[in-house]
C-alpha cells in the first residue's frame, strides 16, 4: 500500500468499489477466491497510484544517455525462460495444464486446487510433481523463484 495514509485508503475505497460493482458474477465464489481477487484489484490500483504519482523528470539539467543497464541481459534470459516454461505447459494434457496454471500463476494450493476441479488431492500432488520434474531444468538454468505461493524447487 502507499505509505500516504490518504492515498492508503484512496486505494482500498476504489478496491472495495470495483469488486461491489462485479460482485454479482462473484457471487458463488469462495470467500477465499473473492479476498485473493480482492487483493489481486487492491494490487493493481496501488501500482496505479504509484504510476500516477511518480515524479516528472527535468528536462531542464544534463541527463546521461545510453547508459548500459547491466540487468537487461538477465531479464531477457527470464523471459526466454518464462515463454518456454509457458509453451511446455500450453502443450500439457488440459487436467495437468490446469493444475500448473492454478499452482503457478494462481498460487494456489494442492487442497484448492483438488477442490476446484473436484480430483483427489493425491492426484493434485502427484501432478505437481511432475510439473516441477518437467520443468525443473528451466527453473535451474535462470533462478528459483517463488509464484505467489506456488515454488517450483
Amino acid at each position: 500500500m502507499p505509505k500516504q495514509p490518504e492515498a492508503a485508503k484512496d486505494v482500498t475505497q476504489d478496491s472495495y468499489l470495483a469488486m461491489w460493482k462485479i460482485w454479482p458474477t462473484r457471487r458463488d465464489r469462495t470467500a477465499e477466491e473473492n479476498v485473493r481477487y480482492l487483493k489481486g484489484i487492491a494490487a493493481r490500483k496501488a501500482i496505479d497510484w504509484y504510476r500516477s504519482h511518480q515524479p516528472v523528470a527535468s528536462l531542464d539539467g544534463d541527463h546521461t544517455f545510453g547508459t548500459e543497464d547491466t540487468g537487461f541481459t538477465q531479464v531477457e534470459d527470464e523471459i526466454a525462460i518464462l515463454q518456454t516454461v509457458r509453451t511446455i505447459v500450453e502443450g500439457m494434457a488440459p487436467v495437468m495444464r490446469a493444475v500448473a496454471n492454478m499452482y503457478l500463476m494462481d498460487g494456489c494450493t494442492a487442497a484448492e486446487i483438488a477442490r476446484t476441479l473436484g480430483i483427489a488431492s493425491s492426484t493434485v500432488r502427484t501432478h505437481i510433481q511432475r510439473i516441477r520434474k518437467v520443468l525443473s531444468p528451466y527453473v535451474q538454468a535462470g533462478s528459483t523463484r517463488s509464484h505467489e505461493g506456488g515454488e517450483l524447487s
